[in-house]
């Protein structure tokens, strides 16, 4: 699905991509983690497109990203950013309707396939009771539940989510993380998503990418990633890593500072 050669990217002339390499697979549900400025929303725009490397390559099921058009790249993946501001009183339908966009002609309005297909993925995401209602009457965790039915609009192969659940509490963040692994067991979508929060990145990834100021610090399964010498390493805190006793999920909980 995606593949990543010694990509490089700098903003301003400060490298915050450096050298980064790695393959996702399809049907892979992948986490990326690490601490704050050490590359992941970055890594994320480079891999939606939004910005170009400054050197490497990367490839989209085996194409160049550089050949592939916008509106072909929303056909393959789509992006649930941390934030989706929506700047007018659109209704929920509406919102999802957008994402039909990139299977759109030019001038070309929804036709009744796309009535059903954005239909069929609010009552995916559970947002079909409220379609009728403004976006901005709904809550947070609803809100997040409708950018990704958008998403899902799409029908893409792939997801890209940039902390998707980083401003809700803690039965919304369950809420859409099992959303997102029902996808990626049910539908084999490929699922790579950027977290702060460990032990859900742990419950649910299959895999973590640990960035370190702009390089792969490590990458394997969450018992490989996640273990205390990592974590100090990168972190520069000490941790307990312990695992949970229904799951067999690895648990990070802090010990004391590193050098304390």
């Amino acid at each position: 699905m995606l593949e990543v050669q010694n990509i490089a990217f700098s903003y301003d002339g400060v490298r915050v991509i450096d050298g980064v390499s790695f393959r996702v697979e399809d049907g892979e549900f992948v986490g990326v983690i690490g601490p704050n400025g050490s590359g992941k929303t970055t890594l994320l725009k480079l891999l939606s497109k939004v910005l170009g490397a400054d050197s490497g390559n990367i490839k989209i099921k085996g194409k160049e990203i550089s050949r592939i058009s916008n509106k072909e790249l929303a056909r393959i993946i789509a992006v649930v950013p941390q934030e989706s501001h929506v700047l007018f009183p659109f209704t929920v339908r509406e919102i999802v309707l957008m994402g039909r966009y990139p299977h759109l002609g030019a001038l070309a309005f929804e036709h009744r396939e796309d009535f059903r297909i954005a239909e069929e993925m609010m009552r995916t995401t559970d947002v079909a009771q409220f379609a009728d209602r403004l976006i901005t009457e709904v809550s947070g965790g609803e809100k997040q539940r409708v950018i990704i039915a958008r998403a899902l609009a799409q029908e893409p192969a792939a997801m890209l989510l940039d902390e998707p659940t980083a401003f809700l509490d803690i039965k919304h963040q369950i809420d859409v993380h099992e959303l997102l692994k029902a996808l990626n067991e049910k539908r084999r979508m490929t699922i790579l998503c950027v977290s702060h929060d460990l032990n859900l990145a742990a419950r649910y990834c299959k895999r973590l990418i640990l960035l370190d100021r702009g390089r792969v610090a490590a990458d394997g399964t969450p018992r490989e990633v996640l273990t205390p010498e990592n974590i100090s390493r990168v972190f520069g805190v000490n941790v307990l890593v312990q695992q949970h006793p229904h799951t067999g999920s690895p648990i990070v909980m802090p010990d004391t500072p590193a050098g304390a």
